[in-house]
C-alpha cells in the first residue's frame, strides 16, 4: 500500500505562511513525515544545502549553556549518574555544569552512609567519592571481593573490628592480647596486654572497650599509649559491654547493668533487671526455675540503653532519668539483637524481627527463614543486615552443624553475600568489609572496596 500523500506543490497556496504551517503541524506523524520526503525529493541542489544548514543550526543549538546556572543545575540534577557523565563531554561549559559538586553529593547520597557525605569533606572530592562508593556497591551486587586470611594470635578470636577508614585491623583474643594491623600491609602496628577478655566494644575507632573474666570494664584510648583506665564493681565475669560518646555501659553474672560515665571515670547509675525477667519458670514443669546468669546482649544507642534476656527486650530511656519504658516480650528466646537507633533487629532461632522503638503501636515486621537453621548472630548498619547462622550438613552420615554468614540489603532484603565459614566465633561488619574471627587465632576479612 502506498502511503505517499499526494500534494501538489506547484499549487499556488491561497492561505498565508502561518495557515500553511499551522496546517502542516496539525497532521499526524505519518502524514508529516511523506510531505518533508516530498518536499526534499522535489528540492533542488541549492534548496537542499539551505535545509540542511538550517537542520544543523538546531541540532547544535545549546540551550542548557544560553538558561542561568540555576535552572541548568535543576535540569542536570534529573539526570542519572551515567546521563551526567556523557553529558559533561558536549562542551566546556557542560562540564563545568556537570562536574557541579552539588550534583555530585546527591548521587553519593543514594550509595553512601551519612558518614561518608558529611560537611567536613571538601566539595571537590565528591565525584572521586562516588567514584569509590559506586564501585563498592557494584561490587556487592556482582559478588566482588577481596579475600585475606590473618594468623595473628595463638587463641581464639574474641572479637574483632576493621575501622571506618578501612585502614587498619583491630583484633582481640583468648591470648589475653590486643593487636592493631595495618590492613594493606598487614603490618603490627600497636599491641596491648591485658586480662583475659569475654566482651569487647569499639567507639568512634579510639576508645576501646572490654569486659574481663576479672570482674573488670577496662577502657582503652587505642589511638595513644596512655594506660587503660579500669572500671571495677561487678562481682562476676562482665559477660556484655558497649559504650558511646559518653556512657559506658556493662552487665555481669547478676541482676545489674552498670552505666559509667567513662569521661568523668565513675558510675553514675545501676539498672536492675526485674525478677520476672531475669528468672524464668521452665516450661515442661512450672516447678522448676531456670535463674538466668546473663543478659544476651546489651546495646547503648542514642538516649536508650537496650538489654536482651530470655525472651524479653527492656529498653531504659537514658534522657527520663533511665526510666525502663518498654518491655517487649517476642514468642521465643532472643538469640541476638542489634539496633540503629530506630529499630530493633532481633534474630530467635529460625527468624528475625524489626520492631519499632518509640511506635509502641506500630506492629513487628517478622521475617522467616527456616534455611536459616539456628541464627546466632545478627548485625545492621545503615544499608545492611549481617547474620551468622547454622544449617545442617548435606551429607546425612555426618551430623555436623555448617556454619555461614549472610548480608543482605536492609531496605528490600535482597541477598549481597553468602559464605561458609569453619570454626566461627565473632563477626563484624562496616561498609567495606566483613570479618569473622574463629576458634583458632585466625581472622578472614572480605573487602568489597
Amino acid at each position: 500500500m502506498d502511503n505517499t500523500v499526494n500534494y501538489n506543490f506547484t499549487t499556488k497556496f491561497n492561505f498565508n505562511n502561518k495557515e500553511f504551517i499551522y496546517h502542516i503541524l496539525n497532521l499526524n506523524e505519518k502524514e508529516r513525515q511523506n510531505i518533508y520526503h516530498e518536499l526534499i525529493k522535489n528540492c533542488g541542489t541549492k534548496d537542499r544545502q539551505f535545509i540542511k544548514k538550517e537542520i544543523n543550526n538546531y541540532i547544535h543549538k545549546d540551550l542548557i549553556s544560553s538558561l542561568p546556572e540555576e535552572i541548568s543545575f535543576n535540569i542536570l540534577s534529573l539526570l542519572d549518574f551515567k546521563s551526567l557523565v556523557v553529558s559533561s563531554m558536549v562542551n566546556k561549559k557542560w562540564n563545568r555544569l556537570c562536574n557541579n559538586a552539588e550534583l555530585w553529593k546527591q548521587h553519593c547520597a543514594l550509595f553512601s552512609y551519612e558518614s561518608e557525605c558529611n560537611c567536613s569533606i571538601k566539595k571537590s572530592d565528591y565525584k572521586h567519592i562516588f567514584k569509590k562508593l559506586y564501585n563498592r556497591e557494584n561490587n556487592f551486587k556482582k559478588k566482588r571481593f577481596k579475600k585475606q586470611t590473618l594468623s595473628y594470635h595463638s587463641g581464639k578470636i574474641m572479637g574483632v573490628y576493621v575501622t571506618n577508614d578501612n585502614q587498619n585491623i583491630i583484633s582481640l583474643a583468648f591470648d589475653r592480647t590486643i593487636q592493631i594491623h595495618e590492613m594493606s600491609t598487614c603490618k603490627l602496628l600497636q599491641q596491648f596486654e591485658t586480662d583475659t577478655m569475654k566482651c569487647s566494644s569499639l567507639y568512634n575507632d579510639e576508645f576501646l572497650a572490654i569486659g574481663t573474666f576479672s570482674r573488670t570494664c577496662i577502657l582503652f584510648n587505642i589511638k595513644t599509649n596512655n594506660p587503660p583506665e579500669i572500671f571495677t564493681g561487678h562481682l562476676n565475669t562482665v559477660c556484655v559491654i558497649d559504650i558511646n560518646n559518653k556512657y559506658m555501659v556493662s552487665a555481669s553474672l547478676d541482676k545489674y547493668i552498670f552505666v559509667w560515665d567513662w569521661k568523668l571515670k565513675k558510675k553514675v547509675k545501676e539498672l536492675l533487671i526485674p525478677d520476672e525477667y531475669y528468672n524464668r519458670n521452665n516450661e515442661h514443669d512450672e516447678n522448676t526455675l531456670f535463674i538466668n546468669f546473663s543478659l544476651t546482649e546489651l546495646k547503648i544507642k542514642n538516649q536508650f540503653i537496650i538489654a536482651t534476656i530470655h525472651n524479653y527486650i527492656l529498653i531504659w530511656d537514658i534522657e527520663k532519668d533511665f526510666e525502663l519504658f518498654r518491655i517487649i516480650t517476642l514468642p521465643e528466646v532472643i538469640k541476638s539483637f542489634d539496633t540503629d537507633g530506630y529499630y530493633i533487629y532481633a534474630a530467635q532461632i529460625q527468624s528475625y524481627c524489626a520492631i519499632s522503638i518509640l511506635d509502641q503501636e506500630e506492629d513487628f515486621i517478622v521475617y522467616e527463614n527456616k534455611n536459616m537453621n539456628v541464627i546466632y548472630k545478627i548485625i545492621v548498619d545503615e544499608k545492611r543486615i549481617a547474620f551468622w547462622y547454622s544449617m545442617p550438613s548435606n551429607n546425612s552420615f555426618i551430623n555436623l552443624q555448617r556454619n555461614l554468614i549472610k548480608i543482605i540489603n536492609k531496605k528490600n532484603h535482597q541477598e549481597l553475600f553468602k559464605c561458609e565459614v569453619q570454626g566461627i566465633n565473632t563477626l563484624n561488619i562496616n561498609k567495606n568489609t566483613i570479618i569473622y574471627g574463629d576458634y583458632y587465632g585466625s581472622m578472614t576479612l572480605y573487602d568489597f572496596s
